[in-house]
């Protein structure tokens, strides 16, 4: 009974041995034929498939990148270019326009003198009371030569120098004063003049509305010799003296610029209004008594004249 058992379990172990051996044996072999087990041979087509699709060919993209490198560079030539141009255009100097002209100007004016009434006084004497009047003048004239420099932003410095003369018409005396020999109370008739020499500093300021028409203000500050001569209708004399003033100006004007003459100048002809006056009274000697005689000294001018531009 005990040997089939053991004939049993020798076969099978026989069997089982077998079988170890032909695994050891075949496994490599089909290895080295190629043959995988099945789950290693879907997996490794799978890994190379997803390879393809995601590393982009380096053949394809080159060509876009090389196209938008060019665009980008016109793109960017032709916006700098054009910065270019505006930045010219803005740079371009603008011509210069009549009121911002530069350089070195002469010129002439001549006006009416139209001087308002004055009021004379004098100091008391032993044998006279104080002198109390009103002067008026017949209208008169003024000429003046200017030279000047235009700063070209519109500023224009001058020197001004004038001559002033205006006659006497009457004098409305109330308290005779120092005139008492000569004058009586109420109106007189008189002859003589009253002139100044001026020489002033004066700045104007040129607007510039961009055509011909150049309205300009300004003022200025000198002084005067101022010369007078009054006589009586009957010849005598009640002052022959000068004296020497400080005064001052304003005014303005509307010119009108000529351009294009072959000479190359230009040639502004105005217009002007001034008012012209002393910061204080002038004091004049009176003929017989010795003495003396305050005035006022203030009046309108109102004429034109012509101005060369050398720049």
């Amino acid at each position: 009974m005990k040997l089939p058992f053991r004939s049993g379990g020798a076969r099978l172990l026989s069997i089982k041995s077998l079988t170890l051996l032909f695994s050891m044996v075949l496994g490599p072999s089909v290895a080295l034929a190629g043959g995988m087990p099945p789950g290693v041979e879907k997996k490794a087509p799978v890994m190379e498939e997803s390879a393809e699709v995601k590393v982009p060919s380096p053949e394809v993209e080159r060509p876009s990148l090389e196209v938008k490198g060019e665009t980008e560079t016109e793109q960017s030539a032709q916006s700098g270019g054009s910065s270019t141009e505006a930045l010219e255009e803005m740079a371009e100097p603008e011509k210069d326009s009549p009121a911002t002209g530069s350089g070195f100007t002469v010129g002439a004016r001549g006006a009416l003198s139209i001087l308002g009434s004055d009021s004379i006084s004098g100091t008391s004497a032993s044998q006279y009371g104080p002198l109390g009047a009103t002067v008026d003048y017949d209208k008169g004239y003024s000429f003046s030569l200017m030279l000047g420099y235009a700063l070209g932003n519109g500023l224009r410095i001058e020197a001004e120098g004038s001559y002033i003369n205006n006659g006497f018409q009457e004098i409305s005396v109330r308290t005779p004063g120092v005139f008492a020999a000569q004058l009586e109370t109420g109106e007189n008739k008189l002859g003589g003049d009253l002139s100044a020499r001026t020489l002033m500093m004066n700045a104007y300021y040129d607007v510039n509305l961009g055509g011909g028409l150049v309205p300009y203000v300004g003022g200025g500050l000198g002084a005067a010799d101022l010369s007078s001569e009054m006589k009586s209708t009957a010849g005598d004399l009640l002052v022959d003296d000068d004296d020497y003033i400080f005064i001052y100006q304003v005014g303005g004007g509307l010119g009108y610029k000529i351009s294009g003459y072959s000479s190359g100048l230009d040639v502004t002809v105005s217009l002007d209004y001034r008012y012209l006056a002393s910061f204080e009274d002038p004091r004049f000697k009176q003929k017989v008594t010795g003495n003396f005689v305050e005035g006022e000294f203030g009046g309108h001018y109102i004429g034109g004249g012509v101005r060369l531009g050398l720049w």
